[in-house]
């Protein structure tokens, strides 16, 4: 039976954040001390900050329709990644900071080399942030930029490995392919020691396929470098018959990335095809436990504590996107339960989390706010 790795990262908490919030708003009326002195270094230099670390967009790249690569200069002081990685990235929009995840497209060496790093984003239909960047992003303006985090990265002395993407799922595959192939450039690995590496990648049509001219590129320079693209409009979804005929070594890893109901047919079917294979996947949408139909829908209580507010939530709806329509902006990131930006402190009530099914109890605890929906009502520190 094949094994399956999932990508995820929980931040450890820190009693010591909420006394020193506390001490910093009563000196200088911010969260934290280096809020404050972040107003005069910025005035000297906008990258200069004690609270964040930031970089410059040096250049914008039209990669595919609704698909733009930002390659970004952080400070001296980012720490760097592994191929295959993600990053939070901060935007500022009419006032207000806003946090999304993005998977890192570029290979580690560039960062070591000459200090620039790439993210690789999808314009989501209604999305705010993403939509904003592909309206208005320019070489010049200044983003935050967390440490790399994720265990989506590449394996270590595999003697086969295969690729299934769709859609910007591609982003952190490229960075390990990439990385491959500077490594053989750089002459640290010889390209006859290279393991059999085999991409299939799905997208809705020929001009949708991101990173097409170099993946195409590798694929005629390089002989352990197997391309399969699958315009799905013209040669079908993901089955088992097409995966049979294209994954004919059998990969010893295979790296699964794409939006849920892709991932879920993808895994089901390797297991079939590559049923000894260890599989990791990478999430870029949810994969939710069902919430029922709109007929099962139940309005309860929210109370905010902090606000001192209290509104009717629904069951169908993430508490995220609800606390946001009742006027509150809470901090958040990757928005499907990766990066736990979103945590809060629930007072009181039960939630449901969308991705495991599980039912909280009634007591005081930590929760997601973008993966959990309110089952009775419900009280948080907010």
């Amino acid at each position: 039976m094949a094994s399956i790795h999932s990508s995820s990262t929980q931040p450890k908490t820190d009693w010591l954040q909420a006394a020193g919030k506390w001490l910093s708003q009563a000196l200088f009326n911010t969260d934290t001390a280096a809020d404050y002195f972040d107003v005069l270094a910025e005035s000297v230099d906008p990258l200069w900050s004690l609270s964040e670390t930031r970089a410059k967009v040096i250049e914008v790249i039209q990669e595919a329709p609704g698909v733009v690569t930002l390659v970004l200069k952080p400070v001296a002081r980012w720490t760097g990644f592994e191929a295959g990685q993600f990053v939070q990235l901060g935007i500022e929009i009419n006032g207000s900071r806003m946090t999304r995840t993005f998977s890192l497209s570029s290979a580690p060496c560039l960062w070591k080399s000459q200090g620039i790093v790439s993210v690789t984003l999808k314009r989501i239909p209604e999305g705010k942030v993403t939509g904003w960047i592909h309206e208005n992003i320019r070489t010049g303006q200044i983003v935050s930029l967390s440490s790399a985090q994720g265990e989506f990265t590449p394996p270590v002395n595999a003697k086969s490995i295969g690729y299934l993407a769709a859609g910007s799922g591609i982003t952190p595959i490229m960075s390990h392919l990439r990385e491959y192939v500077a490594s053989i450039e750089s002459g640290a690995t010889e390209q006859t020691s290279m393991v059999p590496v085999t991409l299939v990648f799905y997208a809705n049509r020929e001009e949708d396929f991101i990173f097409s001219r170099d993946l195409s590129l590798f694929a005629r320079q390089y002989d352990w470098f197997t391309l399969h693209l699958i315009a799905t409009e013209e040669q079908g979804q993901i089955s088992l018959s097409q995966l049979q005929k294209l994954l004919i070594d059998t990969p010893e890893q295979v790296y699964v990335c794409g939006p849920g109901g892709f991932r879920e047919s993808a895994i089901s079917l390797l297991q079939k095809v590559c049923p000894n294979a260890t599989i990791h996947q990478e999430a870029f949408s949810l994969s939710p436990i069902a919430m029922g139909s709109s007929e099962d829908a139940q309005e309860h209580q929210m109370y905010l504590t902090k606000s001192n507010r209290q509104v009717v939530v629904s069951s169908q709806m993430n508490l995220l996107d609800q606390v946001e329509a009742a006027g509150l902006s809470p901090v958040s990131g990757c928005r499907m339960g990766i990066c736990y930006t979103c945590k809060c402190q629930k007072k009181s009530g039960r939630v449901k989390n969308v991705l495991t099914g599980e039912i909280s109890d009634a007591g005081e605890e930590t929760i997601q706010l973008c993966v959990s929906v309110p089952v009775s009502d419900v009280e948080l520190g907010l």
